[in-house]
């Protein structure tokens, strides 16, 4: 969660590393896929920023603009991504829908290669651990924790908890396959 600016500049540099490489400004320019993700995810941030940080009118204000701005990108872009959901260092590889519910908690260096949906059933929204990769179609609901480090194989159902760290899931419904 982005408390500070001292936060919010850490995370934008380590997301803006993960999307642009040294040198390759020109992406930028010519208004790439990683460009345009990595401006929903500059939107996103400073929403979070305004969110957690102050009480102020200014703060108020600068929170809309960046909420009407992230939200405004997201509808062309597919992505449904509330504040607060994810933790630095996310990773979307392609314009595809994306869909998190905003009680879902997500941890830190999280892929997604998109048609993601990560939701709520009855007995509550996901925990997702750090260094998780989410493959292309797959959906997550349920109360459910994964563990650090594991792979949710493409179009995977995924209902069930997976406590073991590193683990491949695939399948409908999905199960640890390592």
């Amino acid at each position: 969660m982005i408390k500070s600016r001292d936060d919010l500049k850490k995370t934008l540099e380590l997301e803006k590393s993960v999307y642009f490489q040294k040198g390759e400004f020109s992406q930028k320019i010519v208004h790439s896929k990683n460009a345009t993700i990595y401006k929903f995810q500059y939107y996103l941030r400073h929403e979070e920023y305004y969110l957690n940080s102050g009480k102020g009118l200014l703060n108020k204000i600068m929170l809309l603009y960046y909420k009407r701005k992230k939200n405004k990108l997201g509808q062309k872009l597919g992505f449904d991504i509330p504040a607060n959901c994810f933790g630095p260092g996310l990773r979307i590889h392609h314009v595809a829908p994306v869909t998190v519910n905003g009680d879902a908690r997500i941890g830190k260096n999280c892929r997604i290669f998109g048609n993601i949906c990560i939701g709520v059933a009855p007995s509550g929204v996901p925990n997702i651990g750090d260094d998780c990769t989410l493959g292309y179609g797959s959906i997550i609901v349920g109360g459910i924790n994964i563990a650090d480090g594991c792979t949710i194989g493409a179009g995977s159902i995924v209902t069930k908890s997976v406590d073991v760290p590193e683990s491949v899931v695939m399948g409908n419904p999905a199960k640890v396959k390592i």
